[in-house]
């Protein structure tokens, strides 16, 4: 039965860091993106064991804050009216603690970002402005790292990213990067849009 689901997650790209902790209990449980570095931890699943075996829930904060799909290990038909709307309760109120939880996630890195934006400095040189030949544009350098600030579309910053001398990125664990960017000054006449700080 376990080794199912496993399975279903890797189909989404999803794996366990640990197997052991794959336990149905209702507690939300962290994931790896495998498109993504080994450190991140962007999936999510949270399950619940009844009569008739478990249900999953799970999905990808990298891809979307809402969208979620869930697994069952038995047939769905098979159970009751009653059996079913008891169970979809369950699955919506575990929903709303995990939907709380990242939340309250993302507020915690968004103070971490402000906290870490306010430390840093201009950023005139670096490995990796003269790897790519480019300026630093609205990089800034905090300890010996370039930083790339995060904002939503209300102009708040949200996360940063950790770009490393040999040009290695990372985001900061938790932030929120959907619906995010970093602007660019500049004519605006027209708007364009790229992916990769030196694109």
């Amino acid at each position: 039965m376990l080794s199912d689901f496993i399975a279903v997650l890797a189909q989404a790209h999803l794996s366990v860091p640990d197997p052991s902790k794959l336990i149905p209990n209702g507690s939300i449980i962290r994931l790896r993106d495998d498109l993504k570095s080994k450190r991140n931890t962007d999936g999510w699943c949270v399950g619940y064991q009844h009569e008739l075996g478990e249900t999953w829930t799970y999905g990808n904060w990298r891809v979307s804050e809402t969208e979620h799909k869930t697994w069952h290990s038995f047939d769905r038909t098979k159970m009751t009216c009653e059996e079913r709307n008891s169970l979809d309760q369950t699955l919506q109120r575990l929903l709303k603690e995990r939907e709380k939880e990242l939340s309250q996630a993302r507020e915690r890195a968004a103070e971490k970002a402000q906290e870490i934006w306010e430390s840093s400095t201009k950023s005139e040189s670096h490995p990796y402005l003269l790897a790519k030949d480019v300026g630093p544009g609205p990089l800034r350098l905090y300890q010996d790292k370039l930083i790339a600030p995060i904002f939503n579309a209300l102009g708040e910053l949200r996360s940063i990213q950790f770009i490393n001398s040999t040009g290695g990125k990372r985001f900061l664990p938790d932030g929120q990067t959907s619906e995010c960017f970093m602007p660019i000054e500049g004519a605006t006449d027209f708007i364009l849009i790229c992916e990769g700080v030196a694109t």
